[in-house]
């Protein structure tokens, strides 16, 4: 999980949206500009870009919630490492297609081995994000206990 110097959440909200349209009128320009190209591996991975943004828009969404609740004190941001691990497995996702794509373009049939794993990969990356997120939020708050003087006395 990625902690963002940005605690404010109108701007978290604001440079999120802004990466996600740049990105997204990038694909578009590339899109268009492929028509112009006689390059199928250009035109492979653009096709493949506009087939995956629906992934690409839901795991950035995903991740911007996580963020959101993050930046946000104690009891409220109990829901942060749930969506971040929901966007780590959307993200593990997306880089098994790429793999795909990768055999695609190479004709071959070296990274399909990981169809066999997927499952597994999928439920040890959000336990373990999961977690891990929970166990930030905790030993942040057992950080700031101790640092405040905090302690149970008689």
């Amino acid at each position: 999980m990625v902690k963002s110097k940005i605690k404010s959440i109108p701007g978290i909200i604001l440079l999120r949206i802004a990466g996600l349209l740049l990105f997204i009128s990038f694909i578009y320009i590339a899109g268009f500009l492929s028509f112009f190209t006689d390059n199928p591996v250009n035109n492979q991975v653009i096709q493949f870009l506009n087939e995956n943004i629906g992934l690409i828009v839901l795991m950035s969404i995903t991740f911007l919630f996580g963020e959101i609740f993050s930046a946000l004190s104690f009891p409220l941001n109990l829901p942060a490492p749930l969506f971040n691990a929901s966007a780590a497995v959307l993200l593990v996702t997306f880089i098994f297609r790429i793999f795909g794509l990768i055999d695609t373009l190479l004709n071959k049939n070296i990274l399909r081995i990981f169809d066999r794993i997927e499952l597994l990969v999928y439920s040890a990356v959000f336990i373990i994000m999961l977690i891990g997120g929970y166990m930030m939020i905790f030993h942040e708050i057992f950080k700031n206990r101790s640092a405040s003087g905090e302690r149970d006395s008689p």
